[in-house]
């Protein structure tokens, strides 16, 4: 919900049903994660994508039978 000149407007958000631009990270980084022991770190700057390819990165079926363990930081 966003305030608009008074008013309350509902904000839908959008998002794609397919991985769009970031096959060949993907690919990598599910590559790296397949042979344990390993340990990624996804960085970048906020709205790039990095939720959205560790989302799709826990899904892939190379993955079944893992438990990915997720942490969050704040830039220093």
């Amino acid at each position: 919900m966003r305030a608009l000149g008074g008013n309350v407007v509902a904000v839908k958000r959008v998002v794609s049903p397919a991985l769009v631009g970031r096959q060949d990270e993907l690919r990598r980084v599910t590559a790296a994660v397949a042979a344990p022991p390993a340990v990624v770190v996804i960085d970048g700057e906020a709205g790039v994508g990095k939720t959205r390819l560790v989302s799709e990165l826990v899904a892939r079926a190379e993955l079944d039978g893992r438990r990915p363990l997720l942490g969050r930081c704040h830039r220093i």
